[in-house]
């Protein structure tokens, strides 16, 4: 069997205190390209294309409920959350939320925030 593979990078997700204030920065000062957000996206913020990637803006009321995190896109959610669990590591299972893809979430050894992302 193959070893499940992550492809790259499919997000960044920055809390901000200013939503507007950040997508000035981000879309004025630094270029980028607006995209529209799921219906889902309740929270302030915007999301930003890259060339091989998004940057996801939003402003939380509770950040220490939603905190900064990136998202690897994966091929396969199942086999990649079964290699996580197999080695010993919990993954927290998101709902599927039209527009998110297939989530679920890991915490490495330093408490970063890791999405593992699927497309719809």
């Amino acid at each position: 069997m193959a070893e499940p593979r992550c492809r790259g990078i499919h997000h960044v997700a920055l809390a901000v205190s200013d939503a507007d204030a950040a997508l000035a920065f981000y879309r004025d000062v630094l270029g980028l390209s607006v995209v529209d957000r799921p219906a889902g996206a309740d929270m302030p913020g915007s999301w930003l294309q890259l060339e091989n990637g998004q940057i996801h803006l939003f402003q939380p009321p509770d950040p220490v409920m939603n905190p900064p995190h990136f998202a690897i896109a994966v091929d396969d959610l199942a086999s990649i959350v079964a290699s996580v669990r197999e080695h010993g590591q919990t993954v927290y299972d998101i709902e599927h939320t039209p527009g998110f893809g297939y989530q679920a979430v890991v915490v490495d050894p330093s408490g970063n925030v890791i999405e593992l992302n699927q497309r719809d």
